[in-house]
């Protein structure tokens, strides 16, 4: 699904209006709910901070989701990647220690290692069975949750903590604050680099090119020649590699330990992807958005006491929105048919009433004569 800058526009302004009315059924004036937003998201250092790194989460999993379909592959398995790649980031962050230059970078691979290897296992069952990856990447992340609770109860618990959390994290292996007076992570540019990187490989290598030549017609791709199996699976692993990076950005760049519940609103990803219609700097466009409608909305459910509910519904006023726009040209053209098909019987029957009325003259003339 792509959209225009135009349409992306109008989009948001409808969203926020949506979003607006919402809050006013709640007795919350809309103005004040909108500015709330606004000034929660952008109006301070620290909430720009904050934005920054809801954007950085958000465009991993976008672009996750998005590198999957751009090899012809469906993969919402992103919190269970996500979570293993915390996994393989804490392993590396506390087992070897070196200095932070490449501690930094080692954790970050470790992560996306823990991520590639959870989606190895729906791979397989693709490539070997044969099996739905809607569905099994699906039913991942619920055995990667039950996984990192058993870890964090076991072989991960911190000796000397009371609840289920892991050690914190080596000074060397967390992430420096890039922005003064706020907790902006360098995971906004570890985010940013992976976008540049992934866009270039998609656009200007051959690598790419098969990708997405399989992403497009598998058939017409193995008819070229192309590996199309093999492909796939460097899909899901690239795909699972990205998510297992999010995660480690995360507890390197905001937590410094394992706990649970570090990610909830995973799906958003699967949303920054469509909505960026699957190219790396769409995906990074929308997760701003996204970071930003987060973090201000937190605000106004703070300041302002909007429910949490109403504040589900601004981020669903947003996706709805935005496929309404984007889908404007299918809708209008399912309408233009549905109205020439009900306009059909109505001609046909006046031809037929035509007819009758002609042949009747026909036979009175021919009585008269």
């Amino acid at each position: 699904m792509r959209i225009s800058p135009p349409r992306a526009v109008v989009a948001a302004v409808l969203a926020l209006l949506t979003s607006a009315l919402a809050a006013l059924t709640v007795g919350v004036s809309p103005w004040s709910t909108l500015a709330t937003i606004v000034s929660g998201a952008v109006g301070t250092t620290y909430a720009l901070g904050s934005t920054m790194n809801s954007a950085a989460v958000l465009t991993m999993l976008g672009l996750s989701f998005a590198f999957g379909l751009r090899g012809h592959v469906i993969n919402i398995g992103m919190q269970g990647q996500f979570l293993l790649g915390t996994v393989g980031s804490l392993l590396v962050a506390t087992s070897v220690s070196l200095p932070t230059a490449l501690h930094l970078p080692a954790c970050l691979l470790g992560g996306a290692v823990g991520g590639a290897l959870w989606a190895l296992i729906p791979a397989l069952m693709k490539m070997q069975r044969g099996a739905n990856e809607l569905v099994t990447t699906l039913m991942m992340n619920f055995i990667g949750v039950a996984l990192v609770a058993y870890l964090l109860r076991g072989p991960l618990k911190d000796a000397n903590a009371d609840l289920p959390e892991s050690v914190v994290l080596p000074h060397s292996a967390r992430l420096p604050i890039i922005m003064p007076g706020s907790r902006a992570s360098a995971g906004i540019v570890v985010a940013v680099g992976c976008v540049l990187l992934i866009g270039f490989l998609l656009r200007y290598t051959r690598w790419g090119f098969k990708l997405s030549s399989v992403g497009m017609n598998p058939e017409a791709a193995r008819y070229a020649g192309f590996n199309v199996r093999s492909i796939k699976l460097q899909a899901f692993l690239v795909s699972g590699a990205l998510s297992g990076i999010a995660g480690a950005m995360v507890l390197q760049g905001e937590k410094y330990r394992l706990q649970e519940g570090l990610i909830d609103n995973w799906y958003i990803g699967i949303v920054v992807g469509l909505i960026g219609g699957g190219s790396a700097l769409g995906c990074l466009v929308a997760a701003v958005g996204f970071g930003a409608l987060q973090t201000g909305a937190f605000e106004a459910q703070l300041n302002l006491g909007v429910p949490a509910a109403i504040v589900d519904l601004m981020q669903g006023a947003v996706i709805v929105m935005f496929l309404l726009v984007a889908r404007a040209p299918d809708i209008r053209a399912v309408m233009k048919r549905h109205q020439r098909s009900r306009e059909r019987p109505t001609r046909a029957a006046v031809s037929r009433g035509d007819a009758d009325v002609v042949s009747t003259s026909t036979r009175e003339g021919e009585r008269s004569s």
